[in-house]
């Protein structure tokens, strides 16, 4: 998938029924089968809000569950929004993996707004296998919350690393590595 354009997902909360009081904005939303691999590219804009100051909210740039690698490259502009304190929040990126390599390249700029609950980024791999790379030498921001990025493994014992480049801008909450070891090359803004 290559965006060269403009992908935007705008929602107020429900005023009826399963979904009285609930917003929900996700821009892409994939998944893979058994070693199938994904690509992502987004060289224009991918925007996401809830609109809902009280609704329980949830807008999202990117949710995926791969069971093959991924590559998602930003050099554009990812907004993602939620006005609510309530609900799961802005989440700009939700990203995982069963024992596959899952990396995020930015040389672009990902804004995650939420006055509650909600992260940047949150790469997950499940398996006992895959490496995540993250390598940022763009902007990340998430303001309002406390986390910008999780990465981890949440699964059997692994051979896993974690590998972080950043010669860009991180802005806002925490950076947690969980789970793996990680390599760390830090020469940017955090």
């Amino acid at each position: 998938l290559v965006n060269n354009g403009t992908i935007q997902s705008i929602a107020d909360a429900g005023t009826q029924g399963i979904s009285a009081n609930q917003s929900f904005a996700d821009g892409i939303g994939t998944g893979s089968g058994l070693d199938i691999p994904e690509y992502f590219e987004n060289n224009g804009q991918i925007i996401n809000i809830c609109t809902s100051t009280t609704a329980t909210n949830q807008a999202r740039a990117e949710v995926q569950w791969a069971n093959g690698p991924t590559v998602f490259k930003n050099y554009g502009f990812i907004y993602n929004a939620s006005f609510s304190p309530n609900g799961a929040g802005a989440q700009g990126f939700y990203y995982g993996a069963q024992s596959k390599d899952l990396t995020l390249i930015n040389s672009g700029t990902i804004t995650n707004y939420c006055p509650g609950n909600g992260y940047a980024l949150w790469i997950e791999n499940d398996g006992d296998r895959g490496d995540i790379h993250l390598d940022n030498s763009g902007t990340i921001t998430s303001i309002g919350t406390s986390l910008v990025f999780l990465t981890g493994h949440w699964g059997p014992p692994s051979v896993s690393r974690t590998y972080y480049t950043n010669t860009g801008t991180y802005l806002g909450g925490q950076m947690r590595f969980y789970g793996t070891p990680a390599t760390i090359y830090e020469a940017g803004q955090v």
